[in-house]
């Protein structure tokens, strides 16, 4: 990372104690990150990428008061969003861990990047509107099969989606995201004393 950018050499912190937290932050956003394994992801690309092309271009229409015939189209692109979140560590927690610490309480850290995490899939799924980002799930063309309430019928749920996906010439695989707390019922539960998970997998 550029450091001017993230102004650490302003900060009265250890070069020990940002490698701590930045691999503290990593391990969280790496557990936590669900969309980044569903959708085509490259990168990272560093501070200078502020968009990536669309290969689409907006056609403008032929002005008829200039009395010409020129066409010409405005190339579109994604922008990129940048994501802050501010985190308050004690400067005497930081610099215990250049006394080499092993258990430095980084909570403040991990909360802030779960609530990372969690901005970043939100923009995947249900879109963005003023990143210009649409969502995978507003996107989508295909009829919407909602969760069902009770855990145990979520085969036949996923069976219907898989169902739509066919019948539009979708071929698999296909994946199965889940929120954290349906995904802790689908763990919990049990079909004829067999785990649900089991069955889904």
């Amino acid at each position: 990372m550029t450091l001017d950018l993230l102004k650490r050499k302003l900060a009265p912190i250890t070069p020990p104690a940002f490698d701590v937290v930045d691999a503290e932050a990593a391990r969280v956003l790496k557990l936590n990150l669900a969309g980044r394994r569903l959708v085509d992801f490259r990168g990272p690309h560093g501070w200078e990428l502020a968009a990536v092309n669309t290969g689409r271009l907006a056609m403008v229409p032929p002005d008829a008061d200039r009395g010409d015939d020129i066409h010409f189209g405005i190339r579109q692109v994604q922008p990129l969003v940048e994501v802050r979140v501010p985190i308050r560590l004690p400067i005497m927690e930081l610099d215990s861990i250049a006394r080499g610490a092993p258990d430095p309480d980084l909570r403040p850290v991990v909360a802030a990047a779960e609530r990372v995490a969690h901005f970043e899939d939100a923009a995947i799924f249900n879109g963005l509107a003023a990143a210009g980002i649409v969502g995978i799930i507003p996107a989508s063309p295909h009829h919407a099969h909602k969760l069902p309430p009770e855990v145990t019928h979520l085969p036949r749920a996923i069976l219907m989606a898989r169902e739509t996906l066919r019948q539009a010439g979708i071929d698999g695989p296909y994946a199965l995201v889940l929120d954290a707390a349906y995904t802790a019922q689908v763990l919990a539960a049990a079909e004829d004393g067999y785990p649900l998970s089991k069955r889904l997998s």
